[in-house]
């Protein structure tokens, strides 16, 4: 089953959203918050996070209804008690808040509640998805996820349709053509008129057969990249790059677009990269490993994301 440890400082971003139900700004820090949160229910099993009183009190502040029941379901709570004192964010963020000032003048909690985070990961063997900023500061400070996360694939899609409405834009001189991000938050949100509807939306989909079975293709790439299955990596990374082929071949004809970019690194640190398998670093087996059984010869069912890019392409 795949999981993934979302940063709790997405889901006290995107509780408060659900609590009020009001729409936000399109480009706000709410809606990369509330993206996260939608993306961890589509593409992983379970959503797993840290527990503090700030959190478990929005949690159990929030609505209640259908929706809120089964993301409560899904969401589940990690023990920390083996790793010491698990350092609470000292600040919660809204939409307006100055996070330069905060990181200046806290940086060293910063890194401790970040290095929490990976530490967690590395126990638990499942990924960590951070908040943007978060992100932005991992980056910087170089501390990095040596490991695949599924939502690298995602990004990469945003930027390769980025890249798509930029070469067109270029063609047409007018620079009418506009592409918001990430693209699975707008196939989520399209029909959606407040923070409920697109959570609904995200669970229905979360149950659609071609999401179940996307879901299932990716347990089994984190299994083949765990176990160094290189056959099973290289068919899976020319299916990924199909998705490339699909934004290129949607261009006019004399128009050339560069794919490179859409290389999403399947073993890259987590901020960053794109599919690529360069580099990867395959596992030499000393012995054969009876548990390691994938559900198939390394076929991925990516009939949701075509969807997804199909969408991009048409909105």
């Amino acid at each position: 089953m795949g999981s993934i440890i979302l940063d709790n400082w997405t889901l006290v971003s995107s509780f408060p959203l659900l609590l009020k139900n009001t729409e936000y700004s399109p480009n706000s820090a709410l809606k990369r918050s509330m993206s996260n949160l939608l993306m961890g229910i589509i593409l992983w099993d379970e959503v797993r996070f840290t527990p503090n009183n700030h959190t478990n009190m929005q949690l159990k502040s929030l609505p209640t209804g259908k929706s809120i029941e089964k993301l409560k379901a899904l969401c589940n709570p990690i023990d920390t008690i083996n790793f010491g004192e698990f350092v609470p964010a000292t600040k919660y963020f809204n939409d307006d808040s100055d996070y330069l000032d905060w990181f200046t003048e806290n940086q060293q909690s910063l890194f401790q509640r970040t290095k929490q985070y990976l530490d967690l990961s590395n126990h638990f063997n499942t990924g960590y998805f951070p908040h943007h900023d978060r992100a932005v500061y991992m980056e910087e400070h170089k501390l990095l996820e040596e490991r695949f996360n599924r939502y690298e694939i995602l990004e990469s899609i945003d930027k390769e349709l980025i890249n798509y409405y930029h070469e067109l834009n270029n063609d047409s001189r007018f620079n009418l053509l506009r592409f918001t991000y990430p693209v699975l938050y707008n196939y989520i949100s399209y029909q959606a008129t407040s923070p409920l509807d697109e959570l609904s939306i995200a669970l229905e989909l979360r149950e659609r057969d071609d999401v179940v079975e996307l879901r299932k293709s990716l347990n089994d790439l984190d299994i083949a990249i765990k176990k160094g299955d290189r056959p099973f990596i290289l068919s899976a990374q020319k299916q990924l790059d199909e998705l490339t082929e699909i934004i290129a071949s949607s261009l006019p004809q004399n128009q050339v677009i560069e794919t490179n970019i859409m290389k999403v690194g399947l073993t890259l640190p987590v901020i960053g990269g794109g599919i690529n398998l360069d580099g990867i670093p395959v596992k030499k087996k000393a012995k054969t490993d009876n548990s390691y059984q994938c559900n198939n010869n390394g076929v991925l069912n990516l009939t949701f994301l075509t969807d997804v890019v199909n969408f991009g392409l048409g909105n």
